[in-house]
């Protein structure tokens, strides 16, 4: 059910409370470039539960027994600065780490129809690495599409296999430290070292 959680005040007051001593903690680039941002929390099933952005700078987080962490917060805060600076987020990505967006030709239709959608990537789509690389969120079960049961495929635009691993360049590269969903796309690659 993606619709609003019913809050009490007390859970009201209590989420202000500790968003503003989270506010205390956030790095002075997002302190200074972001005006606003609204935040919702949604019924647990949503987005499976998944904390997520949407336009225009609103972070969906679920209701849950325990409140979002620092960690998740910041990450969430990284995702509204990439949806509101794009071109700067793009020109990193590109001169820093060598990703350029990948058109939807370039990825074959047998793997394109079973990528899951992410809220916070979703605007400028698949990227590919050092023109070779591009990693994919691809449903574990074709039958039965859940979003918390994906792993990241990578597929080589020059050999045209794909891999259900990270290639040896991209471990060497990336590291391997970070969980294995940040590696679906620069946006959460760069939100999860930000964040950490």
């Amino acid at each position: 059910s993606y619709t609003l959680a019913k809050l009490s005040d007390t859970d009201t007051n209590a989420i202000r409370t500790l968003f503003d001593e989270y506010r205390r903690h956030m790095p002075h680039r997002l302190q200074r470039d972001i005006d606003y941002v609204n935040i919702i929390f949604l019924m647990p099933s949503a987005d499976t539960g998944f904390p997520h952005t949407r336009p225009d700078q609103l972070i969906c987080f679920p209701q849950q027994a325990t409140l979002p962490s620092l960690e998740t917060f910041l990450h969430e805060m990284w995702h509204i600065h990439q949806r509101k600076y794009p071109a700067l987020w793009r020109r990193l990505y590109k001169t820093v780490w060598q990703f350029r967006p990948a058109s939807a030709d370039q990825i074959p239709a047998e793997l394109r129809k079973y990528m899951r959608i992410n809220p916070d990537t979703m605007v400028d789509g698949p990227y590919c690495w050092r023109d070779t690389w591009i990693p994919l969120p691809i449903f574990q079960s074709p039958t039965q599409p859940r979003l918390g049961e994906c792993s990241i495929w990578f597929y080589n635009v020059n050999t045209h296999v794909w891999r259900k691993t990270a290639p040896a360049d991209w471990v060497a590269y990336f590291g391997n430290t970070l969980p294995p969903t940040a590696h679906e796309h620069p946006n959460e690659l760069s939100a999860y070292m930000l964040s950490t």
